[in-house]
């Protein structure tokens, strides 16, 4: 008997196939005609209901942070289109990423995780609004989004507004940020949140102190024309024994002060997306809680935790906006935090820049809803327990519209999902559907328009695969590279190049036509990023640039006691030139050749402006951790104002060791240009002063990195023709 059933069912089965072969449809027909058959398991099934009676909690965006140690300091040196090209990926509407918050560094002359971004004001009263590129890249994402929301944090500031005692919470540091806010205002851009310090060390919790350094911002916000700024605190990690919302029943004036409760990192670091948490007391305040940095979504498996994040830091957590770090990669080769972000632009004299997955999963979010629009009560959850995914729903106050993201991401098969469109919302109306492969590395299968549905009675069932990111929604307006767009329209990028050298910041020198007199949009050298410290212009028509940090500043993490001291320098190179890998422990990127060598001069004019001031020139600089900034592999070649000269071998988890020194008496002064350079050749080392040799010696521990300059502390040392030639 089972004989002639099994050739029933195979019969049934080849007649199946027969079938989808002449109609060309997929797996998913395919497997339910199988279980018509009764030869595939029954999906796995949940019934979601948005019910347009039920919103909830107010839906703030999901965003991406400008900051965090100068990650985006490249893009200003992009030319035209590519430019153009990537900022259209991070924040035209329906087109790439559509970032809805854009999280900014106020820039602080000190090492922010990767390096440094420049203050608007180095000392008390003299202050340049259009330092650093801050705030031009945000008046990029007003132009191309009206509606973008904007949101400023300081991680350090110059150390005046701390009287220089490592003192965050002062007077001075409030009028540093009105400052601020007024050159924000004069920009055309309205700042609408602002936080206080990025992750300060609080060592007696939240003091006293610190809570009225917050009601006198909110005083100051209002006497200053903002009281439309709601200020976002701490800014910092959760920890269960002190969190500061433990703190807002019992004093009031710090709770009014307050309007969105900001955490770090509460879907664990590295972040993975399944558990999300925020202290009870945060929930129970009635204030809108964020995610104000999500970090360490690198890839591969960084996309499917961002996924997950999105979804699960409301679901599990209440939280409201989800903010990820860093928006782009933008900066020289060598650094810790280079392999993530929703765009890698590293390459400006070739104009070559990549757009990873976790763009668009981004954009299955942030382009089917909007800032303002409600979360749907009971619309959110696991796909029926355990580890097949989840889902939020969304939908704007007026009931006009309903969107649906689901993830799968830890599904092990397909299931199906049916939804119920209830209380007012629009049931009979056209779903888009839009879905991203979170496993493929295949760009075709990233944000992908699927077939329209159709609900019947306000009801529709679709399948879902494993793996994968879902929206449904009722609204318009989306596309890949443009509405409506499906890819084939996105940019044809120019392909990767190794920088070519020499590179120079002095006009005449150098074969990059963008760096005339060598300063660019932002004040700064083309291509130069500052590790730590500011490195800038004195003018538009100054043919040097300078150390521009005056006296230590308030640091975002101040050196321990154990540590050496810090100082400022400034970096350039790419991989091929460094012979680095993006990530480490791969292998350096393709595009640089079968066997790219770390082998260059680098070479700067150097005038000091003082007595007792050092300055010189790094070679083969590589930072593949977040050490303190102040550690590295590299080689240091560096004077005194004396003439003493050092040759140093820096250590990343060490004291440097010093490789050689001596004296050149004809470099002594003060007001005196002269030029240091430093050759790597494989395992030799040769040192220069004014083109004299004072030393020539081997030395292997560091074989690859890019180049730099330094300083000896935070004082003003001129520079003038930093070049990287080949040896």
């Amino acid at each position: 008997m089972w004989h002639w059933r099994a050739l029933a069912v195979g019969a049934a089965v080849c007649a199946i196939i027969a079938t989808l072969a002449l109609t060309g449809t997929g797996g998913a027909p395919l497997a339910a005609a199988l279980r018509d058959v009764g030869l595939a398991p029954k999906l796995h099934s949940t019934t979601i209901t948005i019910n347009g009676t039920k919103p909830g909690r107010t839906y703030y965006g999901v965003g991406a942070i400008s900051g965090g140690g100068g990650t985006a300091r490249l893009l200003i040196d992009y030319p035209e289109p590519e430019r153009s090209q990537i900022l259209d990926y991070l924040f035209k509407p329906g087109y790439g990423a559509d970032v809805q918050v854009l999280k900014m560094e106020i820039g602080g002359d000190a090492e922010a995780t990767d390096a440094a971004e420049p203050s608007f004001e180095h000392t008390p009263g003299h202050i340049n609004c259009n330092a650093g590129y801050e705030i031009w890249l945000a008046q990029q994402a007003v132009a191309l989004n009206p509606h973008i929301v904007l949101y400023a944090l300081q991680w350090n500031a110059p150390g005046w507004v701390g009287d220089g005692q490592q003192n965050p919470w002062t007077q001075t540091d409030i009028d540093y940020l009105m400052s601020w806010m007024n050159c924000a205002k004069q920009a055309g851009l309205n700042i609408a949140y602002l936080g206080g310090w990025n992750e300060h060390r609080m060592l007696d919790g939240v003091t006293p102190t610190i809570m009225n350094w917050f009601i006198d911002l909110r005083a100051a916000l209002d006497t200053h024309g903002y009281a439309s700024t709601k200020i976002v605190a701490l800014d910092t990690h959760v920890y269960p024994c002190c969190d500061f919302a433990q703190l807002l029943a019992s004093h009031p004036r710090f709770s009014n002060a307050i309007g969105v409760l900001g955490y770090h990192d509460i879907c664990r670091y590295p972040t993975t997306g399944n558990a999300c948490y925020v202290p009870q007391a945060a929930k129970e305040s009635g204030k809108p809680i964020w995610a104000t940095e999500i970090g360490a979504l690198r890839p591969p498996g960084g996309t499917a935790a961002l996924a997950r994040t999105i979804n699960n830091t409301f679901i599990q957590a209440d939280v409201t906006a989800t903010i990820e770090y860093p928006l782009v990669t933008a900066m020289p080769a060598g650094m810790p935090e280079e392999d993530r972000g929703l765009v890698s632009a590293s390459q400006p004299w070739s104009g070559y820049y990549d757009v990873p997955l976790t763009t668009w999963v981004f954009a299955q979010t942030t382009q089917v809803t909007q800032p303002g629009w409600a979360y749907v009560d009971g619309a959110d959850g696991q796909l029926g327990g355990g580890n097949w995914g989840t889902y939020d729903g969304y939908m704007p106050k007026d009931k006009s519209a309903w969107s649906l993201v689901v993830q799968t991401s830890d599904a092990s098969r397909a299931q199906d999902v049916t939804v119920h469109i209830k209380g007012g919302l629009p049931g009979s109306a056209p779903v888009q559907v839009w879905s991203t492969n979170l496993n493929s590395p295949d760009p075709s299968q990233w944000f992908t328009q699927g077939t329209t549905i159709t609900p019947a009675g306000g009801s529709f069932t679709a399948t879902l695969q494993p793996g994968y990111i879902y929206s449904f929604t009722t609204t318009t307006g989306q596309g890949k590279c443009g509405v409506g767009g499906d890819g084939s329209a996105c940019p044809v990028t120019q392909p990767p190049t190794a920088m070519p050298l020499p590179y120079s910041t002095t006009a005449s020198g150098t074969t990059w036509p963008q760096s005339a007199y060598g300063r660019d949009a932002s004040g700064e050298p083309w291509g130069l990023e500052a590790a730590d410290g500011s490195f800038e212009y004195p003018s538009t028509t100054s043919p040097y640039f300078e150390q521009t940090t005056v006296g230590e500043p308030d640091f975002w993490q101040p050196p321990a006691s154990n540590q050496l001291p810090r100082f400022p320098y400034a970096l350039v190179g790419d991989y091929c030139m460094g012979d680095l890998p993006i990530t480490q422990g791969t292998a350096v990127p393709a595009d640089c050749g079968a066997s790219p060598k770390a082998n260059y001069t680098v070479s700067a004019t150097v005038t000091f402006t003082a007595a007792g001031q050092k300055a010189g020139v790094i070679a083969r600089y590589y930072r593949p951790v977040t050490t303190p900034i102040q550690y590295f592999y590299g080689y240091r070649f560096t004077m005194w104002s004396t003439g003493r000269w050092y040759l140093i071998q820096d250590n990343l988890t060490a004291a440097p060791v010093t490789l050689a020194t001596g004296s050149y008496a004809k470099a002594a002064g003060v007001g005196k240009p002269h030029t240091l350079s430093l050759m790597v050749n494989g395992s030799l080392l040769t040192a220069k002063i004014d083109g004299h040799v004072v030393d020539t010696l081997t030395n292997s521990a560091h074989p690859t990195g890019i180049a730099g300059i330094c300083t000896g502390g935070w004082y003003p040392v001129q520079f003038d023709n930093l070049t990287v030639t080949s040896p």
